[in-house]
């Protein structure tokens, strides 16, 4: 059995918290103001072997709590793209608006990999994201997928 490792760097300023078993958020308050992070998913037993549903159903449940929270969001048509590295992925824009948080630019990618499902969010504040936006994509960049055969120790 093969057991899979999410590894990420993030820079000092960012804290990374679980948001459930298997979902994780960096994030931090920019210097200009505002929030900005990344959060890193996967889906142990994906619904679906096919990425654009995949992602459709991950978009569709992400959009959902924006608007059940009073917000409201706009996401672009998926584009074939890199995603977790050369991994082949859907990538998607979005811009949405939070009741507390303002209005917020995000990227996001999803993937199947390994027979589990993986999404990645970039988001930052609307005002600093041109700014901001190179930054996130650094921690992106910076985070990989390993396989380790199950008895191996994490990395």
């Amino acid at each position: 059995m093969i057991r899979l490792f999410l590894i990420g760097a993030y820079p000092a300023g960012f804290a990374a918290k679980s948001i459930d078993d298997m979902t994780v958020l960096v994030s931090r308050v920019p210097p200009a103001g505002g929030d900005e992070g990344v959060i890193i998913g996967v889906v142990e037993h994906e619904r679906t072997k096919d990425v654009s549903e995949f992602a459709r159903i991950v978009s569709r449940v992400f959009e959902k709590n924006i608007v059940d929270h009073g917000g409201t969001i706009t996401t672009g048509a998926p584009q074939r793209g890199p995603c977790l590295g050369q991994n082949d992925g859907l990538v998607m824009t979005s811009d949405f608006t939070t009741v507390i948080g303002g209005r917020h630019v995000m990227r996001s990618c999803c993937a199947i990999l390994h027979g589990r499902g993986y999404f990645i969010r970039a988001f930052a504040t609307e005002s600093s994201a041109s700014q901001e936006m190179p930054l996130l994509d650094r921690i992106i960049a910076a985070t990989e997928l390993r396989e380790k055969p199950l008895g191996e120790p994490a990395p």
